[in-house]
């Protein structure tokens, strides 16, 4: 009898599985939001926390060294002014009104050398209602000047006039490096956090099937004994069978939470109630750089962005061959 049971198990085994419609495997097929990998990179490095952390001390740093490059900047002031003053005149040649007005344009430039070069135009104008008026009223006065300095011993050296600048940006770029390692990283952690999460639901549908399996064999145990084929004892370890399997199920889907739960927190997921769906891998995955996902580069330095493209494709399907001797 039991040489007989074993026989009906591994016909079922071989056999049933074929003869079992797609619809059965997936008859409990939840519902949710589909959700591919290149979906899951590029909303993780979009919203993230750690990489919105990380972007914020790159645009802090990218801050300082623009600040810093300032300094170099040109500079150009204008500068007016007027004056006026009435008085009571104390004799017939005193000016009672008097109007001084003065205009000033400036241009200047501090170099990395540490020298600075100015250039100023000043005019003004004055007028007035002396009774013995000057030879020309109102009358004009201009200057042109020009300025070169140059540190000799304090503040020598361009290294030192730009050793502000200099340390701004070996900031922004240690902060670059830091986002694209973290990027890097964090699109590492959602493929791998991805790819489990489609393992385990692969394995709940293989246990799924395994239970239905155990089940049909159940039920051709019981037609054995109602038949008496088989005896009544036979009918336990099917039995444990069927319960073995579905303990394997509650355990699947238990996984399946736990994987569900680890992509969502590096996608930094709103509605943790949500079931995500894997779909099927059909295309190459790119990855976005950080001036795809508007994220400034350090400015006076080298670009230290990612690549244009990263691109993950699947590997040549290979074909293993048993040498038959």
């Amino acid at each position: 009898m039991r040489i007989t049971l074993s026989l009906i198990a591994l016909f079922i085994t071989l056999f049933l599985p074929l003869s079992i419609p797609q619809a059965a495997i997936a008859a409990d097929k939840e519902t949710g939001q589909k959700l591919s990998l290149q979906q899951a990179i590029e909303r993780a490095l979009s919203s993230n926390l750690n990489l919105q952390i990380q972007r914020t001390r790159l645009n802090q740093a990218t801050g300082l060294a623009i600040k810093a490059e300032g300094a170099f900047d040109p500079q150009l002031t204008a500068e007016a002014a007027t004056t006026s003053r009435e008085e009571t005149a104390l004799s017939a040649i005193a000016a009672t009104e008097e109007k001084t007005t003065d205009w000033k344009v400036g241009i200047g430039k501090k170099f990395t050398t540490g020298s600075a070069v100015q250039l100023g135009w000043n005019n003004s104008r004055y007028n007035s209602n002396a009774g013995q008026a000057p030879l020309f009223n109102p009358s004009w006065q201009s200057a042109l000047n020009l300025s070169i300095s140059q540190p000799l011993l304090q503040g020598f050296g361009q290294q030192v006039q730009t050793a502000e600048l200099t340390a701004a940006r070996r900031q922004q770029s240690a902060a670059a490096l830091t986002l694209d390692n973290q990027m890097a990283e964090l699109t590492a952690a959602v493929t791998r956090a991805y790819w489990n999460l489609v393992y385990t639901r692969n394995v709940k549908e293989v246990r799924q099937l395994s239970l239905t399996l155990a089940t049909r064999l159940l039920q051709e145990t019981e037609t054995k004994i109602e038949a008496g084929a088989l005896a009544s004892i036979d009918i336990y370890q099917p039995q444990a069978e069927v319960s073995r399997r579905k303990e394997e199920i509650i355990a699947a889907e238990r996984a399946i939470g736990l994987a569900e739960d680890d992509l969502k927190l590096l996608l930094n997921a709103d509605d943790w109630q949500q079931t995500y769906l894997p779909t099927r891998l059909t295309t190459a995955i790119t990855i976005p750089s950080r001036r795809a996902l508007k994220i400034p580069i350090q400015a006076g330095a080298q670009d230290l962005s990612f690549p244009k493209h990263w691109e993950i494709r699947r590997p040549k399907e290979t074909t293993c061959r048993q040498r038959q001797g």
